[in-house]
């Protein structure tokens, strides 16, 4: 072989060129396993896209196993994301909505404790000047020209017109983040 492991120069007589397959081989791999198993589809004669070639979503159950499991670690931002995904799919399934609200009401608990109380008073610690290079939303934006060193959570709460979950959200990034304090 070549010192550039054949990819610049052809290899020297009598060896043979190393050829690279079109298809990975974990794919090599799923594919004997699924002809393996194919059994009654041989007999049709047609046979399934490789599993590595197609996505299927997960159904809503899994999601709300993997929920359950994120709030038994206490990721309640994780499970709300999930069981949010699990809604998409299933809209009228009332055990995911039932788990999504208690998600959506840990996380908002925890969230309001890293706040505190609602008549705290958030300011803000950076000059306009720096505030412009951070990397905000939209959302963020808006909720951070909203505080004003007088306004109190419980009132932006009401001014905001957001979801409270959103606005908690924001406010504890800010907070993280070392854009705003309280007073």
């Amino acid at each position: 072989m070549s010192s550039l492991d054949g990819w610049g120069s052809p290899p020297p007589q009598g060896e043979p060129r190393q050829v690279l397959s079109p298809v990975p081989p974990f794919a090599r791999r799923l594919e004997e396993k699924e002809k393996e198993s194919s059994g009654a589809l041989d007999l049709v004669g047609s046979s399934p896209a490789p599993v590595w070639a197609t996505e299927t979503p997960r159904p809503a159950k899994s999601l709300m196993q993997g929920a359950k499991d994120m709030l038994d670690l206490d990721d309640f931002s994780g499970a709300v994301e999930l069981l949010e995904k699990a809604i998409d799919r299933e809209p009228d399934n009332i055990e995911v909505r039932q788990l999504l609200e208690q998600a959506q009401a840990e996380l908002e608990g925890h969230l309001r404790v890293k706040l505190g109380g609602g008549s705290r008073i958030p300011a803000v610690r950076m000059s306009g000047d720096e505030v412009i290079w951070l990397n905000l939303d939209h959302r963020a934006g808006f909720i951070l020209s909203l505080i004003d060193g007088n306004t109190s959570l419980d009132d932006l709460k009401s001014i905001c017109g957001l979801p409270n979950l959103d606005l908690l959200r924001i406010l504890v990034q800010l907070l993280d983040e070392k854009v705003i304090h309280f007073k």
